[in-house]
């Protein structure tokens, strides 16, 4: 049977990020507007967190793509697909090479680039970034 994410699995995630310090207090941690993260079994869990650790919970608004560097990922994957499917034709075979090859180019200034578009780094005066 194939597992899904629940409130109690999105829980289990935070506190293991907070025992292994990948969450700690003064953090803020920004998650989508997904039931699972603030409603149902999770409704205060973001009052909680921010009470007992420190660690300040916001969500995205719902469809705010600017915010979102996951969603600059996938556009600059069908951009890139688009060129590559263009030459390869529409194979099924040919489009999954397309797909892996693409996403073998991606690099990590992509990457950087995705989140400092999205505003989760500064640059100050002299060009050094800091997340």
């Amino acid at each position: 049977m194939e597992e899904t994410g629940d409130a109690i699995l999105f829980q289990l995630f935070v506190t293991e990020a907070i025992a292994h310090g990948a969450l700690r207090r003064g953090d803020i941690s920004v998650v989508d507007n997904c039931t699972i993260h603030l409603a149902g079994e999770n409704e205060g869990f973001a009052d909680e967190l921010l009470v007992r650790c420190g660690i300040l919970m916001i969500t995205l608004p719902p469809y705010y793509a600017e915010l979102n560097p996951t969603e600059l990922v996938f556009q600059t994957l069908v951009t890139r697909m688009r060129a590559t499917r263009a030459r390869l034709g529409c194979n099924e075979t040919d489009l999954l090479m397309s797909v892996n090859s693409t996403l073998a180019d991606f690099t990590l200034q992509d990457s950087s680039s995705f989140y400092s578009h999205c505003g989760y780094f500064y640059t100050n005066e002299n060009g050094i970034q800091y997340n």
